[in-house]
């Protein structure tokens, strides 16, 4: 089955300065593997400017959003979890 694994991270300075596809990753709050158009939800929050596609060549593939952009959605359940 062709899919995704999702990990969540915190960014590590706690987002004093912007995201880069090189920035180091601090704790994991969330993991979960999803089919393959598990990041729909993602690509629509960047649509909505409340999300940043860091860019990637399929593995992996990075977005940055601020906690309170994702919240909801993660308390809500994993979007199309496994």
């Amino acid at each position: 089955m062709l899919g995704w694994h999702v990990s969540v991270f915190r960014q590590r300075d706690d987002g004093e300065s912007p995201a880069t596809m090189e920035s180091p990753e601090g704790a994991r709050l969330a993991v979960w593997q999803t089919p393959w158009d598990g990041l729909s939800w993602f690509k629509g929050l960047v649509a909505a400017s409340t999300a940043i596609d860091l860019g990637g060549d399929g593995y992996p593939i990075r977005y940055t959003a601020k906690a309170h952009n994702l919240t909801p959605r993660l308390l809500a359940g994993s979007p199309k979890a496994d």
